[in-house]
């Protein structure tokens, strides 16, 4: 298993590209923070580090033994809820303290010469040679991301998608986060790849990792290989991970990972999604079956679905499993033929879904056209010629270099397409550099209409 590169987690595809957060839909496998009305503040501990030759399982302990001393320190603490800040000290050759030094300027005075009196106090082993040590403090007085560390990993992980929970927006900051997140999961691979020790799945994996204020694992979502049982066991591998994050501040990673060549992502349906099987004929969700023209389908409670079509499923058939499903937290689309792990087309939104204003890339999908679109300036492309379909895609990607594009691009499925013609969309689509994919409705992407003169005054047209 080898760890290609951790990145912020982008957010899931919106028709509306609106920067506005979504709802937190809660945390995943490793349980999550919740608000815990009434709690006290809290001193917690990072990971403390030294250059020499003492070590931090023989510093932590000491100054675990001192906690409430140094939480005392903190009463003065009116205007930040949750505070991270790193102490920086010398251990001499004797176990005694000098020079300790906050590295940064977070703190009060008096707060800050009350913690260095507590750090002066301590005693540690004796190791006849000085240490530099630095020792992170994470005082919270919220309790919002409160998160007991678990005896043992769940078993039952949230539904994987390839995209952040919510939408925040990616700072600096969490751009160091994720290359703290890196260095963190580098030394976690081995650990990983125990989960490959028999003959496994190749391709390519991406891990979702939410880390709250302290730098601790809230969530995990491990998926793309096709297989369940590996993906469960990556996540699991990740228990206990801490990362020094470079402020208090909540982040969500994507981690990719790749065993053997990189592939398109599969889906584990078993892997705690709600199913949706399609065909030419009916839509099946357990028990429950649609057949076009004799039954109707009533909004399916709000879960995760991954649906999942045959090749032959005409477009049709998926407008109304997304339909069916309109009112689900997410929804992922999927082609497979039974025989392996259903292929990860993109997410798919239902037809009620009003597209926005913004400038964004678009496709209409039909079996005799793809269209491509910004605005009314179309391009057409044979569906079953890829080069056509290549460069249609291209020609949207320079454009977009250029204009400011929404970072979605929707994908609207007339009735007469396939979920195969879907399939050579999506893979064009991400060779040239589009990631989001939100599939829906003849209603969300190029509309039917023909181009209109005046439209669009200052978009050359790009056919």
């Amino acid at each position: 298993m080898q760890l290609v590169r951790c990145a912020p987690a982008t957010p899931p595809p919106l028709a509306t590209d609106t920067t506005q957060r979504a709802p937190r839909r809660g945390f995943g496998a490793l349980g999550g923070g919740r608000a815990v009305p009434g709690r006290r503040p809290s001193l917690t501990f990072g990971t403390v580090t030294s250059n020499a030759v003492i070590t931090g399982d023989e510093v932590l302990p000491v100054v675990r033994a001192k906690q409430a001393e140094l939480l005392a320190c903190f009463n003065e603490v009116k205007s930040l809820a949750r505070l991270a800040v790193v102490y920086r000290l010398v251990i001499n050759g004797d176990g005694t303290v000098s020079s300790p030094e906050l590295t940064s300027s977070a703190l009060a005075g008096t707060i800050d010469a009350c913690v260095k009196r507590s750090l002066r106090a301590m005693r540690f082993p004796a190791k006849g040679a000085p240490s530099a040590v630095s020792i992170p403090l994470v005082w919270d007085s919220t309790g919002t991301f409160a998160m007991p560390t678990p005896a043992a990993p769940t078993i039952d992980p949230d539904p994987w998608t390839p995209f952040a929970i919510d939408g925040r927006v990616t700072t600096t900051t969490v751009i160091s986060a994720a290359r703290a997140t890196e260095a963190a999961l580098r030394l976690k691979v081995p650990e990983i790849d125990k989960c490959f020790a028999t003959p496994a799945p190749t391709g390519s994996l991406r891990i979702l990792l939410e880390l709250d204020v302290s730098g601790e694992l809230a969530s995990v979502r491990a998926g793309g290989l096709g297989d369940k049982a590996s993906e469960w066991c990556a996540a699991k591998a990740l228990a206990g991970l801490k990362v020094m994050t470079p402020s208090q501040e909540h982040v969500e990673i994507a981690c990719d990972l790749s065993r053997g060549d990189a592939a398109p992502w599969r889906v584990s349906p078993s892997a705690g999604y709600q199913v949706i099987e399609a065909d030419a004929k009916s839509l099946r969700y357990g028990a429950q079956t649609i057949v076009p023209g004799v039954s109707e389908p009533e909004a399916l409670p709000p879960e995760t679905y991954v649906v999942v079509a045959h090749p032959d499923t005409l477009g049709g058939m998926l407008q109304l499993a997304l339909m069916w499903a309109r009112d689900a937290t997410a929804v992922l689309l999927a082609v497979g033929d039974g025989k392996a792990p259903p292929v990860f087309l993109g997410m798919g939104t239902g037809p009620s879904e009003e597209a926005g204003d913004a400038m964004r890339p678009a496709v209409r999908v039909g079996r005799q056209a793809t269209t491509g679109c910004l605005g009314r300036t179309t391009h057409k492309a044979d569906p079953k010629k890829s080069g056509e379909l290549a460069g249609l895609m291209q020609k949207l990607a320079d454009k977009c270099k250029q204009l400011r594009c929404a970072p979605t691009m929707v994908v609207s499925i007339d009735s007469d397409a396939t979920t195969r013609d879907l399939l050579e969309v999506s893979g064009a689509a991400r060779r040239a550099g589009f990631d989001r994919l939100l599939f829906g409705g003849a209603e969300l992407g190029c509309t039917p209409e023909l181009k209109r003169k005046g439209d669009i005054d200052d978009i050359p047209d790009f056919e």
